[in-house]
């Protein structure tokens, strides 16, 4: 269907004649031609789920739920990297794109999901000033010409040592099913899918994992689980909550996906999630 939109003249596209285009909402977020939503995804994996990870944030690292850490101030820190493959004078990463919720209270963009760049230097071991409230994605954006980063990176607060991101060898990306919503006033975020699936390693026998869904209120400092689902390796392999009315997190909520392995050994599995970050235009 191409029609015109009523708020065409604010979308900034450029034009030769009459305005016509799709009308394809979603379509027009992930283009950020709707002023004040950003389209935003997240996705992540584990490789051989073992019964004794207990419940685990779904993440390669298989970080344990009770170690999650949500930033109650803002927060600097610590890239840990390895100096014989990415870095200053490698072939692998040489500069991170932190996509993170700015918590500089001096800064005109506190609360927002922001971006920022840190220039990886030689050490393996970099502290840098993020001043993060909670980091959504880390990106490499430049490298020396492997054409991803070599090795782990990992990324913990400073101090404290607190697990905040992780980026997989030669991934390029973190993968972690755990997502910040902007804490500006007026922020908020609507949840369009999760999808969750379980392959169970060839030579084992069926496996059965729990995915739950839980919501952090910044505002209330409560945990929800809002969602839970089994998936049975016999029967099924995936499973999506496609939610068509939207399920809406506040200013400051973050919302993540863990898993537990219930019967069976080494699963390996992934979760997706798409949201949209509406932030106040002004």
């Amino acid at each position: 269907m191409m029609a015109n939109p009523q708020n065409y003249g604010d979308l900034g596209l450029p034009i030769d004649t009459l305005p016509v285009r799709s009308t394809d909402f979603q379509e027009e977020i992930a283009l950020g031609v709707r002023r004040g939503i950003e389209a935003y995804p997240e996705f992540a994996y584990i490789e051989g789920l073992l019964p004794i990870d207990n419940e685990v944030i779904v993440s390669p690292n298989k970080l344990a739920v009770g170690s999650l850490f949500i930033p109650t101030v803002a927060t600097d820190i610590e890239i840990t990297f390895d100096p014989l493959q990415d870095g200053l004078g490698q072939t692998g990463a040489t500069v991170l794109s932190f996509f993170h919720i700015d918590g500089d209270a001096s800064s005109n963009t506190v609360g927002r999901n922001v971006r920022q760049d840190v220039t990886l230097d030689g050490t393996g071991l970099q502290t840098f000033a993020l001043q993060t409230m909670g980091i959504n994605r880390v990106v490499v954006t430049a490298n020396g010409g492997a054409g991803f980063n070599n090795a782990a990176i990992d990324i913990k607060s400073s101090p404290g040592g607190d697990d905040m991101a992780f980026i997989p060898a030669q991934a390029s990306v973190t993968q972690k099913a755990i997502v910040h919503v902007p804490m500006e006033t007026g922020s908020a975020g609507i949840l369009k899918f999760v999808k969750n699936s379980a392959i169970r390693d060839s030579g084992f026998l069926d496996s059965k994992t729990r995915f739950r869904g839980y919501v952090y209120s910044r505002i209330t400092d409560t945990t929800y689980d809002v969602f839970r689902v089994s998936i049975d390796s016999g029967s099924q392999s995936a499973f999506e909550y496609d939610n068509t009315l939207g399920f809406r997190l506040e200013s400051g909520d973050v919302f993540y996906i863990t898993a537990e392995l219930i019967t069976g050994t080494n699963t390996d599995l992934t979760a997706n999630m798409g949201i949209n970050f509406y932030n106040p235009v002004g």
